[in-house]
């Protein structure tokens, strides 16, 4: 098990949350997005130029500041292999999207 942050985990790369090093304020709206010690998260996408991060934390995804990113430490696991499927309805996929 390696500790690492956020911002350096591969795209679809499972992990989960250790410990957040940042400032009372942006760990408070962390904590109000989901970041927690103990919740599974993984990079959905990266942007280019050094732009944010798509991240997915259970059914909720947030664009998060790769600076901001970096506050988050993780420990990667293994992929879950179940058979549970994104919840849908008529076809259509329904996530929460944040933007910080």
């Amino acid at each position: 098990m390696l500790i690492t942050t956020l911002n350096s985990l591969a795209i679809n790369e499972p992990a989960v949350i250790t410990w957040l090093t940042a400032k009372v304020g942006l760990q408070q709206k962390l904590f109000a997005f989901g970041f927690r010690p103990g919740r599974q998260v993984s990079v959905v996408r990266k942007a280019g130029f050094s732009g944010p991060l798509h991240i997915r934390i259970s059914a909720t995804e947030v664009m998060l500041r790769r600076q901001e990113a970096q506050q988050v430490y993780v420990v990667s696991i293994e992929p879950e292999h179940d058979d549970e499927t994104d919840c849908s309805v008529g076809g259509a996929e329904y996530r929460q999207v944040h933007i910080l």
